[in-house]
């Protein structure tokens, strides 16, 4: 596959998503909402990776989609277990940033925010790594809860993660902003 979503592309989902890997290779990213700006799930999301291997990256929240809105939070949970990413494992969403004309000055930004809680957990043997070094869990944040960006960014580390496990923890922003 090339690239897994929980929810719409260009239409609102009311309810909650749920992605569940246990093999096979995907070749860009997961994410657990949905695919542009009227993408935005009204609940939560779910991704739950058990094994396989994502070539790039992992995201509890949408493509420049949000998750809840201002007066409805949501929530979203990115359970890792098992398989390898190659890239990072984000707790919210990416943005998209559309550029326009030859000297590729931005054009328009459109942000993933998550209205809520936003948690990763780990356990078990995931494996989050990049030949370059370049990769971690990234507590993102865009992550709001009545217009408070820094609210409710949780990493939960249960039971025992194995010594094989290759994690690294990083407080960053999304994809757009720092890489």
């Amino acid at each position: 596959l090339k690239a897994i979503y929980g929810a719409n592309q260009d239409s609102r989902l009311s309810g909650k998503t749920t992605i569940q890997l246990n093999g096979g290779i995907i070749l860009e990213s997961v994410y657990g909402g949905g695919q542009h700006a009227d993408a935005v799930v009204d609940g939560e999301t779910n991704v739950e990776i058990n094994g396989g291997t994502i070539l790039q990256n992992v995201y509890g929240g949408g493509y420049s989609a949000n998750v809840g809105f201002e007066e409805k939070e949501g929530k979203t949970t990115v359970i890792l277990s098992g398989g390898t990413v190659k890239g990072k494992v984000y707790a919210a969403g990416n943005e998209e940033t559309q550029q326009s004309g030859e000297d590729g000055q931005m054009k328009e930004k459109t942000v993933a925010v998550v209205y809520g809680e936003s948690l990763v957990e780990i356990y078990g043997q995931p494996v989050v790594y990049s030949e370059t070094g370049d990769s971690g869990i990234v507590m993102d944040s865009i992550v709001a809860k009545n217009n408070d960006v820094d609210a409710e960014n949780t990493i939960k580390i249960t039971g025992e993660v194995s010594e094989d496990a290759k994690l690294k923890v990083i407080y960053g922003t999304t994809p757009g902003k720092n890489s």
